[in-house]
């Protein structure tokens, strides 16, 4: 969760942030990780994902925002660093997950460049962002993006890497996704609408069946955001 939704109140059992953490999962299992492998979770926010990365390796989480590591455990080892600029040494590093993080960046491309050198080689790139840049909203603005991907972008933009899986989630949700963001297209606010409890479990449970299917032939043909793992060559 960034940092910011955290501020606002936004709590960690909500529908979409509970669910993510099942795609979390799914796709570190896709990218099958060496048993004990060294674990980067760059872009780390407020540091849910960690309960799930921890338990297939050792975890160094980064942020560039300070009050964010300090709700991060010591034993994720919490750095304070730029994804564009990492203070890692060369080849450290089994896996980089960024879940939610490359549309923060203004120089996405310096990323994915430093994301390449920590890696070692055959290391796996774990990703979710945001999808189809024509949503772009001031919902976007407020969270601090810079842009939404298309699939083909996000190919593109990892074009040296060998691509392992890529897809979309989110598709339950996604027309309430598309009217929220056409509401507040030029409005800049975190709107996250607030269902009742039933609905904010059938809406878990929807997108955990998404998530759980993120790299077969069941998985949905659209969505609100994508996910991919791609290895270093």
């Amino acid at each position: 969760m960034d940092y910011c939704d955290h501020t606002a109140g936004v709590a960690s059992d909500y529908f979409w942030f509970r669910a993510k953490l099942v795609l979390v999962e799914r796709l570190l299992q896709l990218a099958q990780i060496p048993p004990a492998g060294r674990l980067l979770s760059a872009g780390a926010g407020t540091g849910e994902e960690t309960a799930v990365l921890g338990r297939y390796g050792d975890v160094v989480t980064l942020d560039a925002e300070p009050r964010a590591l300090e709700l991060i455990d010591r034993e994720n080892h919490p750095v304070r660093g730029d994804v564009q600029q990492l203070p890692f040494v060369s080849h450290s590093f089994d896996a980089a997950c960024l879940f939610d993080v490359m549309e923060h960046l203004p120089d996405d491309w310096a990323a994915v460049k430093e994301l390449g050198r920590v890696l070692r080689p055959g290391g796996k790139l774990l990703l979710t962002v945001p999808a189809f840049p024509s949503l772009f909203s001031g919902h976007d603005r407020a969270l601090g993006h810079y842009r939404r991907y298309y699939r083909s972008g996000l190919r593109q933009l990892l074009q040296d890497w060998e691509e392992i899986t890529i897809g979309w989630w989110s598709a339950a949700t996604f027309p309430l996704f598309v009217a929220s963001r056409l509401m507040n297209r030029k409005r800049d606010t975190l709107n996250y609408p607030q269902p009742p409890l039933w609905m904010n479990r059938l809406l878990y449970h929807w997108l955990a069946l998404e998530a759980g299917a993120a790299g077969t032939r069941f998985s949905p043909l659209f969505g609100s955001s994508l996910y991919a793992v791609f290895r270093k060559r």
